[in-house]
């Protein structure tokens, strides 16, 4: 391969400009890198094309971009094992572009301070001389999980940050788990207090989308995990220590003489037992009762498949003028009178692909491998998911593994100019 086609996606919000693709054929060199190849699209071709750098040897984080739909460093990025006469460059997702390949990274290092990204010292866990000493279990706890350099691939890779923007993400959360590790650290409970909420570490559904892309090999799903586990058992003891300490409820004596036949109470210590042994019985009955649950729903789920469409309503989506032709186009379709959906998702993405001007196809925005979100790539022509890097075409059909299917399609029709659909 002497040449190779770069597709880089161009775009200057503060002059107006939209977001397009443009050409730029760059011969390859010996070990040429993606980052060589944008520069020499700059130095010869287009002067005013931006993109961000810094050490140029793969050590700041800086070039960070999407390659080809995966996010990537530029510079550590060789164009001969791409093994792709055309390479598709994008700006990181979830971030505002400031130009071309440029992104604002302010909404990613804002997430660190939200999730208190920060070491407090504890008094307590300081030597003599005021210094802050380690333990080594600590140490080996942490040391797999700091080399993060905040360089936004995980942030971009993120599903859930795409659907919640006030979403900490793996990177935030990565750091907040190191801190947790910490013994040293005083603000154990206050950082566990933030992540415990709706935008904190629960926002996770562990797709391992941060993993897959991280060009330090952390594994910020794992610290992830691990922050919900320390989530668990601190609710979970609190819990089991309100119910210790509540009193015991006061028994109706009977009058009379019978009630000299009442025996002996107990002693303190046989009462504080049997509230344990209480807790312990309540405790193993809550979480069996959640796993049978869950079990439950994730089998009635599998087992119902789809639903059949019979006396379902049917939903405007609008004039269908305001779909483009041949192109795919969001809306969202709201099935909230649908009882057997549950609250959370009543309100649903959709991409509405318009062949004529009374015809159109309505598929569904979640991957048929994990229920994932995909989206489209204009760049490559195809819905992607982020997740495991299956793609769709426009028809919805499978164009690369692993999707068993097809994305999921509504009923359509064309009703006096508007769009109609109906859940299959």
């Amino acid at each position: 391969m002497t040449k190779v086609t770069l597709k880089i996606r161009r775009s200057s919000p503060s002059e107006g400009r939209a977001a397009e693709y443009v050409e730029y054929v760059v011969p390859v060199q010996p070990k040429m890198t993606v980052l060589d190849a944008i520069a020499w699209a700059q130095r010869n071709v287009s002067h005013n094309l931006a993109y961000r750098y810094a050490c140029r040897v793969g050590m700041c984080g800086t070039c960070a971009v999407v390659i080809n739909g995966r996010e990537g460093w530029a510079c550590r990025t060789l164009v001969e094992r791409l093994h792709a006469p055309v390479v598709t460059i994008e700006p990181l997702r979830n971030l505002p572009v400031i130009k071309d390949l440029v992104v604002d990274m302010q909404p990613f290092f804002a997430t660190m301070m939200g999730a208190m990204g920060y070491f407090v010292a504890d008094g307590a866990g300081c030597s003599t001389g005021g210094e802050p000493v380690i333990r080594m279990r600590d140490r080996t706890s942490i040391d797999p999980h700091i080399q993060c350099i905040s360089c936004g691939a995980c942030y971009s890779a993120c599903t859930m940050v795409h659907w919640d923007p006030q979403y900490l993400g793996p990177a935030a959360l990565n750091r907040a788990a190191t801190l947790v590790m910490d013994s040293r650290d005083g603000a154990r409970h206050a950082r566990l207090d933030v992540l415990d909420s709706e935008h904190g570490c629960w926002r996770c559904h562990t797709q391992f989308s941060c993993t897959e892309v991280c060009p330090m090999q952390l594994n910020p799903t794992e610290s992830i995990g691990y922050l919900k586990r320390q989530l668990v058992v601190r609710n979970v003891g609190a819990l089991a220590r309100a119910i210790v300490r509540a009193p015991e409820p006061e028994a109706a004596l009977p009058a009379g003489p019978a009630a000299a036949l009442e025996p002996p109470a107990p002693p303190p210590a046989m009462v504080a037992d049997g509230g344990r042994r209480r807790v312990l019985e309540y405790g193993i009955a809550g979480v069996l009762s959640a796993i049978a649950t869950s079990v439950a729903a994730t089998a009635a789920a599998f087992l119902r498949g789809p639903s059949t469409a019979a006396g379902r309503p049917w939903i405007s989506l609008g004039p269908v003028e305001r779909f483009p032709l041949h192109a795919p186009a969001e809306a969202i379709v709201d099935v909230s009178g649908h009882a057997d959906r549950e609250a959370s998702r009543r309100l649903r993405r959709v991409y509405v692909v318009r062949s004529t001007a009374t015809e159109a196809l309505v598929l569904s925005s979640e991957c048929s491998h994990l229920g994932c979100g995909v989206h489209w790539d204009a760049g490559i022509g195809q819905f992607v998911c982020p997740c495991h890097g299956g793609t769709f075409d426009l028809q919805g059909r499978v164009t690369a593994g692993p999707p068993p299917r097809p994305l999921a399609a509504y009923r359509a029709r064309v009703e006096r100019g508007a769009l109609l659909v109906q859940e299959t």
